[in-house]
């Protein structure tokens, strides 16, 4: 198993997605640039330290409900980029922890790279739609390169806004469904949705489609 996975690893840095993914590396901001992701942040924070999801707002200014007996607040964000956020900034913890270094300044260099997998995640669901689409392997992946540094995609990978996490979850569905011949592809399509939805609440709309199609699969195939 050691031997696939040192095949696989060298496969990969070899491949475009390694370059890629060096790529994204170096050019990652190394700090985080909005506001929304310290809302996660400090529940991710809470979550470890204290238990709770009771924050200290962020913002002054910030209208939120009011909750009797504290002055914190609920994340507005939701709880979706928490499983991201949970284990790193654990991890930013305990190297905090054991090295002296600022807790915040590792916390957030860790997590403006959390977007790179996902990135790298979606581009390759991206080119194996391509090739689905009877697309030729070799021009598969020079769109997939021209999407992954030819256009705003780079700028939201090398940042902390969530969209290439979604990104990927939704081409994730859209691959899942486009493989006929994969056994369990509705359990994928479910699973890459679910996850979606729990990111961002609002994708509950692209749910009809996808129950529609599978429907129209179920009738064809009884």
């Amino acid at each position: 198993m050691l031997k696939s996975f040192k095949k696989f690893l060298l496969r990969f840095v070899k491949s475009p997605f390694g370059l890629l993914t060096l790529l994204f590396l170096l050019t990652a901001k190394g700090h985080i640039e909005i506001i929304d992701t310290d809302y996660s942040i400090r529940t991710a924070k809470a979550i470890i330290e204290e238990g709770t999801m009771l924050i200290d707002p962020v913002e002054q200014n910030n209208k939120m409900p009011t909750i009797t007996g504290t002055d914190k607040i609920y994340s507005q964000y939701g709880i979706g980029i928490l499983v991201v956020f949970v284990p790193l900034v654990a991890i930013a913890k305990l190297l905090s922890m054991g090295s002296g270094a600022d807790g915040t300044m590792l916390t957030h260099f860790l997590l403006s790279f959390y977007n790179i997998p996902f990135a790298i995640l979606g581009l390759w669901h991206f080119r194996s739609i391509l090739v689905l689409l009877n697309q030729k392997k070799e021009i598969a992946t020079f769109f997939m390169i021209c999407l992954a540094i030819g256009t705003i995609f780079w700028k939201y990978v090398v940042t902390d806004f969530s969209e290439i996490t979604q990104i990927a979850l939704l081409l994730g569905a859209i691959h899942s469904y486009a493989d006929k011949n994969h056994p369990k592809r509705f359990l994928l399509v479910s699973g890459y949705l679910s996850l979606l939805v729990l990111l961002k609440l609002v994708y509950v709309i692209v749910i009809p489609p996808f129950v529609i199609l599978a429907i129209i699969d179920g009738r064809k195939n009884r």
